[in-house]
């Protein structure tokens, strides 16, 4: 069998394979949201906070997103996985908003910051857990169990793409407020733009993957049916 053989052949795992179309696509606009934040962030304390050095202490606290990955477990075994995603999501978008109200305060922003992060963090971990899932369903539906490619595209691709709709998003709309690259100080509707794009902005795209995760709560409920189909064809 030739290598395009194959690949059509395990691209038919995809077909009519909801579950893994919509964490995909969850995933991919999260990644878009992410890099949304990430990408602007320099330009935000540059030249709306007057004080780069607050970069590298906000990356720093970045870590913080561990305590959320380890919680995870818990979380899911009351809310599941699609409620965990979602109350990770909103609890991301929570972060956001705080920072959003915080003007200038640094206390305010770092607080918002970690609880962005936490949230962040933990809806990764949902997302590359949740791909898994979706082979298994693959498999179910169309009797092709494509492990690596449903995850590639689950994670890798999603990664990829979303970074750079991530960095193309905002660059489109600082450049629609007016933004100036390399220059020392920005107009008012520059810093406006970049207020928007870092703190709100994520927040718009994020709405969008949760609504998505909601949506795949029909799908996860349907899993065990899947499981059990699965053991008595691999038994028979």
């Amino acid at each position: 069998m030739t290598k395009l053989s194959r690949l059509k052949k395990v691209s038919r795992a995809a077909r009519g394979n909801w579950p893994w179309i919509l964490i995909v696509l969850a995933n991919l606009i999260y990644w878009t949201a992410y890099m949304t934040r990430s990408s602007t962030l320099a330009y935000y304390f540059q030249y709306n906070m007057h004080n780069e050095n607050y970069i590298s202490l906000f990356n720093g606290f970045s870590i913080i997103q561990v305590l959320g990955m380890a919680s995870v477990p818990l979380f899911v075994k009351f809310l599941r996985k699609w409620g965990t995603t979602v109350f990770m999501l909103v609890l991301t978008c929570l972060g956001q908003a705080i920072m959003g109200f915080s003007g200038n305060n640094l206390t305010g922003l770092l607080i918002g910051w970690c609880i962005a992060c936490i949230g962040s963090g933990s809806t990764c971990t949902m997302f590359f857990a949740m791909v898994g899932d979706t082979v298994d369903f693959g498999e179910w539906k169309n009797g092709i169990r494509a492990n690596g490619f449903l995850t590639a595209i689950g994670a890798s691709f999603c990664i990829q793409v979303g970074s750079g709709f991530g960095s193309f998003i905002p660059a489109e709309v600082l450049k629609a407020f007016g933004f100036q690259s390399g220059a020392t100080s920005q107009s008012t509707n520059a810093m406006n733009g970049i207020s928007f794009s870092f703190l709100w902005l994520p927040i718009i795209i994020y709405i969008f993957s949760v609504l998505l995760m909601i949506v795949y709560r029909k799908w996860e409920m349907h899993e065990p049916v899947v499981i059990a189909d699965l053991e008595k064809r691999h038994t028979v």
